[in-house]
């Protein structure tokens, strides 16, 4: 029986894992294999998986440019795809949450993508009309139905119908720091993770910064100069809310790309204060009885779980407003203004959950907020799998045992360049900064997940561990 591979890359493992094991589990049958991988996996290995399907970004590893006198996008790994007959479904982990208004959120996707490289069988799954409208009306080879308005999966598991999933782990936070209000901080250029040398690299992705272009480089000193502030004024509230407020618990939850060091250093001594960058941030929103943040994407999340939202504004420059996230909630410029809403709370909780300020263009930006799209968006998936697996020329088998070898050969590899890096400082710290986001897949945890999973949507699966970046889903159906 020909089947087909469905390729799911995970670059951040807490902000990826767990709903790309909801579609992996969801999507999964007898004539489709799904392979979980760390990204940089499917770099090399496309031609095990021939006439497959690949969902997700990272075929561009950097973004897209906007001058002549930008470093050109490498394109080798997306060609790769194609020369062996991948097709791409482009969902994007950050399409939504854009800086600046509608001209500002236009620029932002242009850097994210070029639908003119794609080719006819692939499909750009956004996360609102606003986004497909935009890239429908760029110059491509892709008809307007492969351009479609799916919304975010990550965001759906938020629903009442997916919080069973997290239960276990919100009531360990809950054990361990009771009543708490959660801070969210997202201040990745003026707080990286690699330091600001590493903001500073003109390749690296999403950053504007370049020696080349005045313009760029003067947008992206704008936002290093923004975050500053807003960091420096975070840091002084948390001061002042623990202060003020010592009998309350503030835990302090840093952005995947942020340097979890400098909150504790800079909270150092707050006995009230926790900072606490442990697993998703799914548990620790639906765990919180209020969430602080600038411009983040957790404030659509908390919205989404019926936690209140506060959105503190203490800098008004405007050009780097995240228009979407901090419509939700109450808006706050004052410190004086957030303790009144933490006084409040206790009365007045429910009311401030569904708090926004969002109009008919925000709103556009994002299907979740109109509806559930979780179902639907599993029926355009099987649909369009099921399509390319009519045409496809290949039959779709993978060897476990030769994946599983090549896994061990890796491992040995990988074992000596560790040897070797010791002695290139710049490179240890960028494989630092790199296994801070996917410190590598844990059996037991991935196990637990699955399990839950399939009580959830009521289905079975065959789970194969290959290696610490490998998991292949296969349906039960195929191991009896």
């Amino acid at each position: 029986m020909k089947k087909i591979n469905l390729l799911l890359p995970i670059e951040t493992i807490d902000r990826e894992l767990d709903y790309k094991l909801f579609l992996a589990v969801s999507l999964v049958n007898k004539n489709i294999n799904v392979i979980v991988a760390q990204h940089d996996y499917f770099n090399f290995a496309c031609s095990r998986f021939k006439g497959g399907i690949y969902i997700g970004k990272n075929v561009f590893k950097s973004h897209f440019p906007q001058s002549e006198i930008e470093k050109p996008i490498n394109l080798s790994f997306y060609e790769n795809l194609k020369a062996n007959d991948i097709s791409l479904f482009h969902l994007d982990e950050e399409g939504g949450v854009i800086p600046g208004d509608e001209d500002g959120w236009k620029q932002g996707l242009n850097f994210r993508l070029d639908p003119g490289i794609l080719k006819e069988d692939d499909y750009v799954f956004t996360w609102g009309n606003f986004q497909k409208k935009h890239y429908a009306s760029k110059e491509s080879s892709l008809p307007e139905s492969n351009f479609i308005d799916t919304g975010y999966p990550k965001l759906e598991l938020y629903r009442p119908r997916f919080r069973y999933y997290y239960k276990k782990i919100i009531e360990e936070i809950k054990g361990k720091y009771g009543s708490y209000i959660l801070i969210n901080t997202n201040q990745n250029i003026a707080n990286a993770l690699g330091g600001i040398e590493y903001m500073l690299q003109e390749d690296i992705e999403k950053v504007c910064f370049t020696s080349k272009d005045e313009s760029l480089r003067l947008e992206f000193i704008h936002r290093w100069a923004h975050q500053n502030k807003v960091v420096s004024n975070f840091i002084v509230l948390i001061h002042t809310l623990s202060i003020a407020m010592p009998d309350k618990t503030f835990v302090v939850r840093p952005h995947p790309g942020e340097d979890p060091n400098f909150y504790r250093l800079m909270l150092a001594g707050l006995k009230n204060v926790h900072v606490d960058k442990t697993g998703a941030v799914h548990p620790w929103i639906m765990a919180a009885d209020l969430i602080i943040h600038d411009g983040c994407t957790t404030a659509i999340e908390a919205f989404l779980a019926e936690v209140p939202v506060v959105t503190y504004k203490s800098t008004k420059t405007e050009p780097c407003e995240q228009m979407l996230p901090n419509q939700l909630g109450v808006r706050c410029e004052t410190i004086d203004e957030i303790m009144k809403v933490i006084r409040d709370l206790g009365e007045h909780s429910h009311s401030y959950a569904k708090k926004n300020s969002l109009i008919p263009l925000t709103m556009s930006l994002l299907k979740n907020l109109e509806m559930d799209i979780y179902d639907d968006l599993i029926n355009v998936c099987n649909k369009l799998i099921e399509e390319k697996r009519e045409k496809n020329a290949y039959t779709g088998k993978i060897s476990l045992e030769s994946m599983r070898l090549g896994e061990f050969v890796h491992s040995i590899m990988m074992g000596l360049r560790s040897v070797v890096r010791r002695f290139f400082p710049e490179k240890l710290k960028m494989f630092a900064v790199g296994r801070s986001h996917f410190r590598g897949f844990n059996r037991d945890s991935i196990d637990e997940k699955v399990q839950t999973i399939e009580q959830l949507i009521n289905k079975k699966v065959s789970l194969n561990h290959l290696s610490s970046r490998l998991l292949i889903i296969t349906s039960e159906v195929d191991e009896k």
